[in-house]
């Protein structure tokens, strides 16, 4: 085993001769369960407790994966597995959060953690994330930037920190700086103060669409829209399939009364109201989980009917596509909209789900190729 610079050189070296071997696209986020697939190695997820993962040689090679942990330390240590593969020949290894996250003293498990880094974020893939949110080598680079660089990259913030060490963009004095920012801050400045929907998940926020844009995210991810609204104008933002139209107005709910026969009045309580489902009705992709106008800022006076921002927050509740229009229009007007946006959302399974269908999709190409040749 190689040790020290030279070994770490070494295992960057080797992921990016995986990357090659592989065929994989370095542009664009890499996905380590195909690439285990591809190695001919089988894949098998569950609880494994505080274990993040493990490698298994034999005559059948496998790599297990902690089922229970976030999806982006999933996908690290799977690839911190195929570091394993290809760099120490067929030895089992069995992985702790500190060999996977932390600082292990083990060189074999630090010359992982290089080939998972490189591997996962590859220098084209990371050049053009840190080129998209303004990371430049030897600046200072805040918090949220690198999280939004590990999400675009579909690793953890701790990955992307360690990454922005091994590429020379900061020194470790950063990284210890870095390291101290807890992801969940991070996803809650992005939700503008309130607390996500899901905290495992990683929260997309767009503030500048322009006619259209198109996302892919994750089952349990949060999409955060910010639109500029101005109440004195009488417009507001409204998802397109909630549009209320004018209709009759209907008689009055009759008033209540009293043990003493006199009436006491009708009134409801909207947080008492519990809107029901139809029976036949599908869960949407996207499910609106916040809608919000900003407030005024601590100490300042509110002026009714100021500037303000409109804030809309959509949780990945299942895979699929959803097509998601917001309209800037009249409530209960026939207008038509004086503005329009679409945002459109891909929304991908969790690892587990997507090597399930994965499997099923084997099968079933095999069954074909089976019934074709006896036929």
């Amino acid at each position: 085993m190689v040790v020290g610079r030279m070994g770490q050189l070494v295992a960057a070296q080797a992921a990016a001769q995986a990357l090659n071997d592989l065929g994989l696209n370095q542009s664009r986020p890499v996905d380590p369960f195909e690439a285990i697939n591809a190695l001919g190695l089988q894949l098998q997820f569950e609880p494994l407790g505080d274990l993040l993962g493990a490698i298994i040689p034999g005559a059948n090679p496998g790599v297990l994966i902690n089922s229970a942990r976030p999806a982006s330390v999933q996908r690290f240590t799977a690839a911190h597995e195929i570091g394993h593969w290809y760099l120490d020949q067929d030895a089992l290894a069995i992985d702790t959060q500190e060999n996977i996250e932390g600082m292990p003293a083990q060189q074999r498990e630090r010359n992982a953690q290089v080939f998972a880094s490189h591997f996962l974020m590859p220098l084209e893939l990371f050049y053009t994330a840190a080129a998209g949110h303004g990371v430049t080598k030897g600046g200072a680079v805040a918090p949220l930037k690198v999280y939004e660089m590990a999400r675009d990259m579909h690793v953890s913030y701790r990955a992307a920190v360690f990454q922005l060490v091994n590429c020379n963009f900061i020194n470790t004095h950063a990284r210890d700086d870095l390291l101290q920012v807890q992801p969940a801050q991070l996803k809650t400045a992005l939700t503008h103060g309130r607390r996500p929907a899901n905290t495992r998940g990683d929260v997309w926020a767009v503030d500048d669409l322009q006619g259209s844009v198109e996302l892919e995210v994750f089952v349990g991810d949060e999409i955060v829209v910010a639109l500029p609204e101005n109440p004195s104008t009488g417009y507001r933002w409204l998802e397109a399939s909630n549009l209320s139209r004018p209709q009759a107005v209907r008689g009055r709910a009759p008033a209540k009364f009293g043990s003493d026969g006199r009436s006491i009045g009708w009134r409801q309580n909207p947080s008492n109201v519990t809107p029901l489902r139809a029976a036949d009705e599908v869960e949407p992709v996207l499910a609106r989980v916040a809608d919000s106008l900003d407030a005024a800022p601590a100490g300042s006076p509110i002026l009714v009917g100021a500037p303000t921002v409109r804030r809309f927050g959509f949780s990945a509740t299942r895979p699929g596509e959803s097509d998601l229009e917001l309209d800037h229009v009249r409530p209960f007007s026939e207008a038509a909209p004086v503005e329009s946006i679409l945002l459109k959302a891909h929304v991908r399974a969790l690892p587990e789900v997507e090597e399930r269908q994965r499997k099923l999709l084997s099968f079933a190409r095999d069954e074909a190729i089976g019934e074709s040749t006896s036929s």
